[in-house]
């Protein structure tokens, strides 16, 4: 279940996910990503964090697979989020 914890257009957007099954998402059971959105010359910078892994309380091995999981989904989508905002603009 994900959980906002924060939404300020168009500035900042946060929310908690991976919390055990039952579990409302917090900090120390769960993950949370940032999305901080800054003006930069003709265009925007995304500043982009996941945090809370070893909050989990995950064994070392369990920490890092899941670490580089998320990693390479963000590597997945991240990267769309160009086109997607340029599409979002022209509407």
């Amino acid at each position: 279940m994900l959980i906002v914890v924060e939404a300020d257009p168009p500035r900042r957007f946060a929310f908690r996910w991976v919390a055990d099954d039952g579990e409302t998402a917090g900090p120390g059971n769960s993950l949370l990503v940032t999305f901080g959105l800054v003006p930069a010359g003709n265009g925007t910078l995304l500043r982009f964090t996941e945090t809370g892994f070893r909050e989990r309380g995950w064994q070392a091995a369990t920490l890092e697979e899941a670490y580089q999981d998320h990693v390479h989904g963000w590597e997945h989508f991240l990267p769309r989020l160009v086109d997607y905002a340029a599409r979002a603009a022209t509407r």
